[in-house]
């Protein structure tokens, strides 16, 4: 059984160990591809400005370097970093969809492979946007101790992540069945191994 959260905060749980948290792991999967959407954004960069002013290029390093510390910050933690997180991804959103389209537009074979890449970029920092500014993240993600009543949690409910689509889920773990699936992208909550597993043990 699941439910999606919505907009319900998290409360802080220090009973679950780092491996076990499901917005540790989502924190941590965000981090590591805003890394790549900065690594897209330096290049974009580095095209225009070269484009322009050849011999100027290199001051693309300067931006890079804040975006780096905007994201150690993320990495790391820290409050100021979080508003500096979501507004990179939003303008992800926004830089690669419109780049993307530019080229599908286009017409020419290589630059439809590439405009297609930008716009799955996009979906992509869409989602992640989502989930940062959902409460439950937020919350978590900048410490706050908010009590459990009247967060929502039934008995027996736990937090959890999709595995397709990273929605933050209240699921009761013994109800969990081969059938359940994710109210947000509708896949199996349940993976193919561990119906292999499970299988093995009857």
């Amino acid at each position: 059984m699941t439910r999606d959260t919505g907009g319900f905060d998290l409360p802080q749980n220090n009973s679950l160990l780092p491996s076990q948290d499901p917005l540790m792991a989502l924190h941590r999967q965000i981090y590591w591809v805003m890394l790549g959407t900065i690594g897209l954004l330096a290049l974009i960069c580095y095209s225009l400005i070269n484009a322009v002013f050849p011999s100027k290029a290199w001051v693309v390093i300067f931006p890079c370097i804040i975006l780096g510390m905007g994201w150690s910050g993320f990495k790391n933690k820290k409050v100021w970093a979080y508003p500096f997180a979501v507004g990179l991804n939003a303008v992800g959103v926004m830089l690669f969809a419109l780049i993307g389209l530019f080229l599908i537009i286009s017409l020419d074979g290589f630059s439809i492979l590439i405009g297609v890449l930008m716009v799955f970029s996009s979906v992509q920092s869409w989602r992640r946007l989502t989930v940062m500014r959902n409460p439950l993240f937020k919350a978590w993600y900048l410490g706050l101790n908010i009590p459990m009543m009247g967060m929502g949690l039934d008995q027996g409910e736990v937090y959890s992540s999709c595995p397709h689509c990273s929605s933050v889920l209240a699921i009761q773990p013994t109800k969990l069945t081969v059938k359940d699936t994710c109210p947000s992208c509708h896949g199996p909550l349940v993976s193919g191994e561990t119906i292999r597993l499970l299988n093995e043990e009857e």
